[in-house]
């Protein structure tokens, strides 16, 4: 072992204003790598959801959505949007939407992922998130090379 200690001096300042740089160069870059990463976790998802039995019509599987976070970011979810019926009842009890508060939609996704009591589980969500997280860091250290070459630092 050496008993040298390395000294490195800098700048603060110039490396303080490279990262004032990289961060708007970088923020819509990283916005598209995480979008392309929510469309492709729908589309995996889409393909994982269980379907039931030939003739019986639940297409709870083309329910799954994008929605943007207000903190950046996407989040992929199930969007179960009720029937005729349970829109009609919901208007007559005067709820906004047929999107209404998370208890009073229908949770197909939700039951399949974790399943119930009577329900074995047939997980579909989380192995789409899982096996998109090594494209995703993929994704992200490409937008952040590119952020850095067209920062210029």
């Amino acid at each position: 072992m050496s008993d040298r200690l390395m000294t490195v001096e800098f700048d603060t300042a110039r490396v303080l204003s490279g990262f004032q740089k990289l961060g708007g160069a970088a923020k819509p870059l990283l916005e598209s790598a995480a979008y392309q990463t929510a469309l492709a976790v729908k589309a995996r998802a889409q393909a994982l959801f269980p379907r039931r039995k030939v003739g019986v019509s639940d297409q709870s599987w083309q329910n799954v959505v994008i929605q943007k976070r207000n903190i950046g970011g996407y989040v992929v979810m199930t969007g179960d949007v009720v029937g005729r019926k349970e829109t009609a009842r919901r208007q007559r009890l005067g709820m906004k939407n047929a999107r209404s508060k998370f208890y009073a939609v229908k949770h197909t996704g939700l039951w399949l992922e974790f399943g119930t009591r009577k329900m074995r589980k047939q997980p579909w969500l989380f192995p789409a998130a899982a096996a998109e997280e090594g494209p995703h860091l993929n994704r992200i250290a490409n937008a952040l090379d590119r952020a850095v070459q067209e920062a210029d630092l």
